[in-house]
């Protein structure tokens, strides 16, 4: 006799990877356009136009941030604008094999607004791609020419943090020893950004120096 209980269906692999949405994928293929597939690391940006076959997806055109260098960009390639440059290079790909529609899929991303995400489908609209997307989820032009970016540094302050008070620990080297690293672009002794670095050099120093007395003790048996 057959049993009353519900069969258990096991999903696919990339599903159960938290890989793949296929529902979100149904909904993309069903236009019938190349998707416009973007992906990041924490160092670069990756967009490719992507295209269904039954055999398989089959690539049509890719960018990465690491072509931007080959232009003669050479900043970081994990920001805004190395994103939004990434989009206008892909477009100029697909410029080239007649490509002039595509459709966005961020695959398992969540959608923040004005992200770096957006930055390269603004990127590849720039550039030629119909592409639908709402204008309000893409970023600012002065976003993504970099305008925040150089206004920190114009101020001397990168993160909240005065760049001089964080130049030390960027070079791994404790120089708030009798202050002498101070200058007059320095924060005042009394400041928060001065009490934030003062105490993340003391902390490191504080841990230095228990590790010193733990080898001590811990050799002073073989060399006592």
């Amino acid at each position: 006799m057959r049993g009353s209980h519900n069969r258990r269906t096991v999903p696919f692999r990339r599903k159960r990877e938290q890989r793949t949405d296929y529902r979100q994928r149904l909904t993309l293929l069903k236009s019938q356009k190349p998707r416009l597939v973007v992906r990041k690391s924490l160092k670069h940006m990756q967009a490719q136009l992507v295209l269904f076959e039954p055999a398989g997806d089959k690539v049509l055109a890719s960018a990465h941030s690491r072509e931007l260098k080959n232009s003669g960009y050479n900043c970081a390639t994990s920001n805004m604008s190395a994103a939004y440059l990434t989009g206008v290079l892909l477009a100029k790909k697909a410029k080239d094999k007649t490509i002039k529609h595509a459709v966005v899929d961020l695959g398992l991303y969540a959608r923040s607004l004005k992200s770096n995400l957006f930055a390269v489908v603004k990127g590849a609209r720039d550039g030629g791609l119909d592409v639908p997307a709402d204008e309000s989820a893409l970023p600012s032009d002065e976003r993504v020419a970099g305008a925040h970016v150089a206004a920190y540094f114009q101020e001397g302050v990168m993160c909240g943090i005065a760049v001089p008070a964080l130049t030390p620990f960027l070079l791994g080297r404790n120089l708030l020893r009798r202050h002498s690293y101070l200058s007059p672009m320095s924060p005042a002794p009394n400041s928060v950004t001065y009490m934030v670095a003062r105490a993340a050099t003391w902390r490191r120093s504080s841990n230095a120096f228990s590790g010193s007395l733990y080898r001590s003790a811990r050799y002073s048996r073989y060399f006592g």
